[in-house]
């Protein structure tokens, strides 16, 4: 297995994370290399969705399905998928999660902690190949995602 945590506080509240989580489109504007991102329904545990990221900033070119778990309202949760190895050239099942959660810190603001982790018979391989990229993008995406809710 392979992971990554990253974790930040905000002057904000949960549910001013919580309300960027579910505004899909505005993904683009904190995770700058997610071209869209769709569910097929509510945001609740079991619902299919689909990511498209730039192949331009070294994402998978293309879409890459995942099923929304571990949701919990004003909170966050947990994108399942297989994780895309092509660049990898390992030719097992490998998943990806990547969970996103927002909890109140004590001190009047937010702890938003975003994670990546890498599951499967040859994840460390994987890791060692994309674990790099996953992790610089997550911190990225993370720090922006922590600046908007502040504004």
């Amino acid at each position: 297995m392979w992971n990554f945590e990253h974790t930040v506080e905000a002057d904000a509240t949960p549910a001013a994370v919580w309300a960027r989580y579910v505004d899909l489109p505005s993904w683009r504007e904190w995770y700058n290399d997610v071209s869209t991102i769709r569910v097929e329904g509510p945001i609740v545990s079991g619902v299919k969705g689909v990511i498209e990221q730039d192949p331009e900033q070294g994402h998978h070119p293309q879409p890459v399905p995942f099923t929304l778990v571990d949701v919990v309202e004003n909170e966050g949760f947990t994108l399942e998928c297989m994780a895309p190895t092509s660049e990898s050239g390992v030719k097992d099942e490998t998943f990806l999660r990547t969970s996103l959660r927002a909890v109140d810190n004590g001190k009047g603001g937010v702890r938003i902690t975003h994670s990546a982790i890498l599951d499967g018979p040859q994840s460390a391989e994987v890791g060692a190949v994309i674990g790099e990229f996953l992790s610089t993008n997550l911190v990225a995406g993370l720090e922006r995602l922590a600046k908007v809710v502040e504004a």
